[in-house]
């Protein structure tokens, strides 16, 4: 149950495995995502990096903006 939960609502797993679960969101009608890091009392530096570097440019290079 618990993987589900996650699978259904959650980006988790390698930027680019979440750069294609947004693509599969994007497909069925959702625009806006919230990102919160796992560990919240930690700054996200590592995954603010691996969205700018990863997820941002397939998405771009999909024609997703």
């Amino acid at each position: 149950m618990i993987a589900q939960l996650c699978d259904a609502l959650g980006l988790i797993g390698t930027p680019e495995h979440c750069a294609q679960r947004i693509m599969q969101m994007a497909r069925v009608g959702v625009t806006k995502l919230y990102v919160m890091t796992f560990q919240t009392f930690v700054g996200p530096e590592a995954e603010v990096k691996a969205f700018r570097d990863v997820v941002f440019p397939r998405l771009q290079a999909e024609g997703y903006r």
